[in-house]
């Protein structure tokens, strides 16, 4: 992918995220399929439940957040969210940014860190908001992330939105006929 932006749909950065959700307990290639058939109501509640499920708050971020883009973003352009006690202070010793969290065997080398199972390149990308410094603030995919720049990747696959401008949710207005 060249590093252009490309605009995504919400349901689309939903099925994304499912996807590589999924992809960890079965082939990608089916959830792949599975994930491209699956109708747009549909995908709204299956995100809500994996989200609900995995105790994160993707699900409210992608639906309260628009417009959703995917690019290549330099790892030192890249702040990641915390993880769990064990390692958020690991991950604080560097301000959270990826790149100098990469560069510390402290953590690369940490269990949490561990190399993950490989999945195919285009499953790879994580899920921030873009700060108005133009930081990218990681939400899901924290630890492929981070495996990935230890590993010497020097951009991240990214699906994202801008952090101030969340998504308006529009209820049509019934106006009483007079």
């Amino acid at each position: 992918m060249e590093n252009h932006p490309v605009t995504m749909t919400q349901q689309d950065v939903m099925r994304a995220y499912i996807r590589d959700e999924l992809s960890k307990y079965g082939p990608y290639e089916q959830t792949k399929a599975y994930t491209d058939a699956v109708a747009d109501d549909r995908v709204v509640e299956l995100c809500r439940v994996l989200s609900k499920g995995r105790e994160n708050d993707v699900f409210n971020k992608i639906s309260t957040h628009q417009p959703w883009e995917i690019s290549d973003v330099p790892v030192a352009s890249i702040q990641v969210g915390l993880v769990n006690p064990t390692v958020n202070q690991l991950l604080l010793a560097h301000s959270r940014m990826l790149k100098a969290i990469a560069a510390d065997a402290n953590v690369t080398k940490h269990p949490e860190f561990a190399k993950q199972s490989e999945m195919p390149l285009e499953s790879r990308r994580s899920f921030a908001l873009k700060g108005p410094d133009g930081i990218f603030k990681l939400f899901d995919g924290i630890h492929r992330s981070i495996r990935l720049a230890a590993d010497g990747a020097e951009t991240i696959r990214l699906i994202y939105a801008p952090e101030s401008a969340p998504a308006v949710i529009r209820t049509p207005v019934r106006h009483p006929r007079g």
